[in-house]
């Protein structure tokens, strides 16, 4: 069992063994069988996706040159004639995914009775993707003979282990390069605050920005709609770019894979079909366009950059849908030795005490689990329960849906009242005349001469020995004022406050509430004692 950092060289540290073990017993193996005749490789590589099979089965031919060992690779999407045609002509090593080989195995063109050397490459993907069951079929049809059992994974969750225990001897040799789940320190990883709105202008301004110095960008996004569109935007704006998803077929997608490895074309938009696996040298700059679902995809993504002992930077656009996995984001950072802007402080302080607030009231482990994952926050949902629940929808898609799920599971309405008090949050421009207060300002007062946040009341007192002019008393606190301006400036505010002393308000998630005031109001602090000045000084 081999768990490596992305981009550390996991191809080649199986496909070398495979290659001695079949020379080794060169000879006695009948896998260039002849037309007609079942096939009976001596090594078998499976993988999850027809790119990343493609990509081993390139680097399998060059490690094959002139010993006289053939390898061949079968996939979904293509002609299962050709494929049958390149078995029938040498296949001692075949390169699959399950699906094929399965297919393949049914029909009687290929046996595994001879294979003493198996890999379950991206063993992880491999079970992400639904592939257990063909992996246990082909499993059932190996042989007796001794054989070794390799699989390799950038991540090892529970159901991986539960997996090489089934798979593996269990005195199996596990292996571990770097942190498992992480990146290297190669990696440049650069967070972007972006609003949905705003995240075209950002990835414009970021490409325009570094033109002269990334030969090849990749850009991810969820959707093969969210590419099309890209491309199509990319494209006007003069940018040469590609696109690689489930809608276009496999030679046009190997034809962008293709043009994007000569750097005939420098971008190419991909969805998370590539996003392991996609091995093309040089790639200086991966784009998390859109955030994935879950930590380990953000792993493999931006590990498709910094391949090979090469440097490369990797962006991300976030935003408070990923408030869930702020953590993890930020753990990983730390990890590599990389400061974290002050707003995924905050956020990831944030998430830790409203998940600990669901935890206390018992909800379901894996409701938890789906609202704190990478974008995995269901927007839509209560739009199904009428018009409140539309309405209510549009008015906080920038919200957590379990921080405001209560009223959606009753027919009773807020009233006016409450709607105008959970709703209509001030600025800070509300309540001063004449001037705007810049963001910089309220930074620069939020912290007292003792390095600490200030409350509201003392810091609406800083405000006006500076100059600025009351027009009235704001009738809330400051963390609501802040959150009504810019939700990345409420999350800037909140860092400065250790974890401990951020109280989520509990009675605002209680689901008796038919009102909104505990979306606005997400949560208290007390009176601190002085933060440490290498605290502050990481803002």
């Amino acid at each position: 069992m081999a768990c490596a950092q992305t981009g550390s060289g996991k191809t080649i540290m199986f496909l070398l063994p495979a290659i001695n073990d079949l020379l080794a017993r060169k000879g006695l193996l009948s896998g260039a069988s002849h037309r007609g005749k079942t096939v009976n490789p001596g090594a078998l590589v499976l993988a999850p996706t027809r790119e990343l099979a493609v990509q081993i089965f390139e680097e399998s031919k060059k490690l094959c040159a002139g010993t006289g060992l053939k390898s061949v690779c079968v996939y979904g999407g293509d002609s299962t004639k050709s494929q049958a045609e390149k078995l029938y002509s040498g296949s001692d090593l075949i390169i699959a995914t399950p699906g094929r080989l399965q297919m393949f195995i049914e029909r009687g063109a290929v046996s595994l009775r001879d294979v003493s050397f198996l890999v379950v490459d991206e063993a992880d993907r491999m079970l992400d993707m639904g592939f257990e069951p063909q992996l246990r079929f082909i499993l059932r049809r190996l042989g007796g003979a001794k054989r070794t059992n390799v699989m390799c994974s950038a991540t090892f969750p529970e159901d991986i282990q539960y997996l090489a225990a089934n798979f593996l001897d269990e005195d199996y040799f596990f292996v571990s390069v770097g942190r498992v789940g992480s990146t290297t320190e190669l990696i440049k990883q650069q967070l972007i605050w972006a609003e949905d709105n705003e995240k075209d202008a950002a990835l414009l301004r970021l490409l325009d920005e570094r033109s002269k110095v990334d030969k090849r960008t990749l850009i991810f996004s969820n959707t093969k709609e969210r590419a099309q569109a890209l491309v199509q935007l990319l494209k006007r704006r003069r940018f040469n770019a590609e696109e690689i998803h489930g809608d276009r077929t496999q030679a046009e997608r190997e034809k962008a894979l293709r043009k994007f490895k000569s750097g005939q074309t420098p971008i190419l938009v991909a969805t998370d079909l590539a996003s392991r696996g996609l091995d093309v040298t040089g790639i200086d700059h991966v784009i998390q366009y859109d955030a994935p679902k879950d930590s380990d995809s953000y792993t493999h993504r931006i590990g498709r950059t910094g391949r090979g002992g090469e440097r490369g930077t990797a962006t991300a656009f976030m935003n408070v849908r990923q408030k869930g996995t702020a953590a993890s984001v930020l753990r990983q950072l730390k990890e590599v030795g990389q400061s974290p802007p002050n707003w995924l402080i905050g956020m990831a302080h944030m998430a830790q005490r409203e998940h600990d607030v669901l935890v206390n009231k018992n909800v379901g482990s894996r409701e938890i689990e789906e609202q704190f994952e990478f974008g995995g926050q269901d927007f839509r949902k209560t739009a199904k329960k009428g018009t409140w629940g539309a309405q209510k929808d549009l008015r906080f898609t920038d919200f957590d849906e379990k921080a405001y799920e209560a009223s959606s599971v009753t027919d009773e309405e807020p009233d006016d009242g409450a709607i105008k008090d959970g709703l209509e949050s001030e600025d800070l421009n509300d309540v001063f005349e004449d001037e705007e207060i810049s963001d910089e300002e309220i930074r620069r007062l939020a912290i007292d001469k003792y390095k600490r946040p200030r409350p509201s009341d003392e810091l609406m007192k800083a405000l006006k020995s500076s100059g600025y002019q009351l027009r009235r008393e704001p009738a809330v606190k400051i963390e609501r004022m802040l959150l009504g301006r810019s939700k990345k400036l409420f999350y800037e505010y909140m860092a400065m406050f250790p974890p401990e002393v951020i109280e989520t308000n509990s009675s605002r998630f209680k689901e008796s509430t038919g009102n909104l005031k505990k979306v606005c109001c997400v949560c208290q602090t007390k009176r601190l004692p002085a933060i440490p000045r290498s605290f502050v000084s990481k803002m």
